[in-house]
């Protein structure tokens, strides 16, 4: 007997790469939950260049990944490595997707 399987799997993806390649970013405002999610995304999109990300940024992106604890992490990889030094250098976990 053959099993149906879902296709796409759906599973919760967190995506951090830059705005331009994934839509416009939302700038300076702080975006409501409804804003971060798409169905079953979690989007770091709004700044346009990871230079303007400050503390409080990268704070709310960790404290964001701690909630919504996606399955896969999807990540350009020089803004993966500013966040990842970023909670290294203060002492934070970060959630990791197994």
């Amino acid at each position: 007997m053959l099993t149906r399987y879902a296709w796409p799997p759906r599973t919760s993806e967190a995506i951090l790469v830059n705005p331009l390649n994934v839509g416009i970013g939302i700038g300076h405002q702080r975006p409501s939950n409804g804003k971060t999610t798409f169905g079953r995304f979690l989007l770091f999109k709004r700044k346009n260049s990871y230079a303007a990300w400050n503390n409080a940024h990268m704070d709310r992106m960790i404290r964001e990944l701690a909630i919504f604890r996606p399955v896969i992490l999807e990540a350009n990889p020089s803004l993966l490595a500013k966040l990842c030094r970023y909670a290294f250098e203060s002492k934070q976990n970060v959630f990791q997707p197994v």
